[in-house]
């Protein structure tokens, strides 16, 4: 019984580790956004472009808004 404990503690450590991981990854690719997201800033003001785009702010939801159901499906 105590080795099936300690099976059951080295999966859940394992899955967190992975978990762990996965935020890190996650933190790191909104922080390369956010890096891409202001270089177009500084193109449109170069350009004297208007920032807000709201054709595309649209396209970007909706895309996400597809990927809704397939994150909850998992729940």
């Amino acid at each position: 019984m105590r080795q099936a404990l300690v099976q059951k503690q080295t999966s859940v450590t394992r899955i967190r580790e992975e978990i762990d991981l996965t935020d890190r990854m996650i933190v790191m690719l909104l922080g390369h956004r956010q890096e891409l997201v202001l270089e177009v800033g500084r193109w449109k003001k170069k350009h004297h472009k208007p920032i807000p785009d709201s054709g595309r702010e649209k396209k970007i939801l909706n895309a996400l808004l597809m990927l809704t159901p397939t994150l909850t499906k998992h729940s």
